[in-house]
C-alpha cells in the first residue's frame, strides 16, 4: 500500500470520527433543548394560569366582603367579568395537565370552583346582612381556601418540575461532553495509529 493511499485512509478515518462527534453532539443538544423548552413552557403556563386564578379569587372575595356591611347589588354585576377571567384560566389549566397527580388536583380545583361560584350566587341573593355574614364565613371562605391551596399545590409541583428539568439539562450536557471526549480520544488514537501506518 502506497504512502498516498495510507494518508488518504488516515484522513478519511479522522474526518469520519470528527463528523460522528459533530452529528452526535448536535443531535443530543437539539433533542435536549427541545425537550427542556417544552417542559418549561408547559410548567410555566400552569404556574401563570393558577397564579391568575388566585388573583381573580382574591378580587371575588374582596367584592363579597364589600357586601357584608351594606347591601351592594352593583357588586354582583361587577363580579361577573372576574368570574369569566377565573374560568378562562381554569380552562388553560385543564388543558395543560402534564405531571403525575396534576389531573387529580385540577379536578379538585374545578369542583371547588363550581361550588364556590354556586355559593357566591346564593350569597348575593341574601338580603339580611347577618345571614350574609354567616354564609360568607361558613360557605364562601372555606371554598375559597380550598381553591387557593389546590392552586398553590399545582404551582409548587410545576415549579419543582422546572427545577428538575434544569437538572436534567445539566446532566444531558455532561453526558454530551463525555461522549465528545471519548470520541475525540478515539480520533486521536486512530490518528496516531494511521500516522504510524503511513510511516516508512
Amino acid at each position: 500500500m502506497g504512502i498516498r493511499t495510507k494518508l488518504v485512509i488516515a484522513f478519511a478515518g479522522l474526518l469520519l470520527i470528527v463528523a460522528v462527534v459533530g452529528v452526535v453532539s448536535i443531535h443530543t443538544l437539539n433533542e435536549s433543548s427541545r425537550a427542556i423548552a417544552r417542559i418549561l413552557r408547559e410548567n410555566f403556563d400552569s404556574v401563570a394560569a393558577c397564579d391568575n386564578l388566585k388573583v381573580a379569587l382574591e378580587r371575588l372575595d374582596r367584592q363579597a366582603e364589600l357586601c357584608l356591611l351594606e347591601d351592594r347589588p352593583d357588586i354582583c354585576r361587577q363580579s361577573e367579568p372576574v368570574m369569566g377571567e377565573f374560568e378562562k384560566n381554569l380552562r388553560i389549566q385543564q388543558g395543560n395537565v402534564t405531571l403525575p397527580g396534576e389531573q387529580e388536583w385540577t379536578d379538585k380545583l374545578t369542583a371547588a370552583w363550581k361550588g364556590y361560584a354556586e355559593e357566591l350566587g346564593n350569597f348575593y341573593k341574601l338580603t339580611d346582612l347577618t345571614k350574609r355574614r354567616e354564609f360568607y364565613r361558613r360557605q364562601i371562605l372555606p371554598r375559597s381556601r380550598t381553591i387557593r391551596e389546590t392552586a398553590q399545590t399545582i404551582i409548587n409541583a410545576n415549579l419543582n418540575n422546572m427545577v428538575a428539568a434544569d437538572g436534567q439539562a445539566q446532566r444531558r450536557t455532561a453526558q454530551t461532553r463525555k461522549a465528545m471526549f471519548i470520541l475525540l480520544l478515539a480520533a486521536m488514537g486512530m490518528g496516531a495509529g494511521f500516522t504510524l501506518l503511513a510511516g516508512p
